[in-house]
């Protein structure tokens, strides 16, 4: 039976789908946001529009976002990253857009290997994208990166990585605007690993 969380979420991502014209490949959109959904169950779906300033040659289409937070373990204990990923119109010819997001008592980390001042992450597996790219694998190599060093740290003490996030994820400019928001579950277990993530049984519809 599966997860009453789960079941809301792939409702909202149905919805969403079946409203949205702008994708080319929705049933690719659908299958790959399911199998996020599957083993990140600290995210949740959410459709806007995305507004950052590097975003701004962008049409002002609506689309779909994966939002919440990526459970990492840094030096033995758990954190929560807020993160805001979208799949652009072009998907998945083209790579997800994929913003860290801090909460009020968080800061980006300055020069950070993999994510910008405004939010913005970069990675390899991001530059080198193409349409056989999973976004599942995507959100491993972020786990990875991030647990290495969290790219957010709280204002109190630099020393440290930001507390975990609670209620809703922040949307400061750089992350976009979402439309339709709800709450933002924490995480309820470890990041899964390479071994075990689960992908859905059957190609989405």
């Amino acid at each position: 039976m599966q997860n009453p969380a789960f079941q809301t979420q792939h409702q909202r991502l149905q919805y969403f789908i079946g409203s949205l014209s702008c994708y080319t490949d929705p049933a690719r959109v659908k299958q790959d946001a399911v199998d996020v959904l599957i083993n990140f169950p600290s995210l949740v779906v959410n459709c806007g529009v995305l507004t950052g300033p590097k975003d701004r040659a962008r049409s002002q289409q609506a689309i779909i976002a994966l939002m919440g937070t990526l459970p990492v373990c840094y030096k033995g204990n758990m954190y929560n990253i807020p993160v805001n990923i979208w799949l652009t119109e072009q998907y998945p010819m083209r790579h997800p857009v994929c913003y860290v997001v801090p909460t009020a008592s968080m800061r980006i980390k300055p020069r950070h290997d993999h994510c910008d001042t405004a939010g913005m992450v970069y990675h390899p597996y991001i530059s080198g994208w193409s349409a056989q790219s999973s976004l599942i694998t995507l959100m491993q190599y972020l786990v990875e990166v991030f647990s290495a060093d969290p790219p957010v740290r709280a204002h109190s003490d630099t020393s440290r990585v930001g507390p975990r996030l609670q209620g809703g994820a922040a949307s400061p400019t750089g992350s976009g605007q979402s439309a339709h928001s709800g709450p933002i579950q924490g995480a309820s277990s470890p990041y899964p690993s390479q071994q075990n993530i689960v992908r859905s049984s059957s190609p989405a519809a």
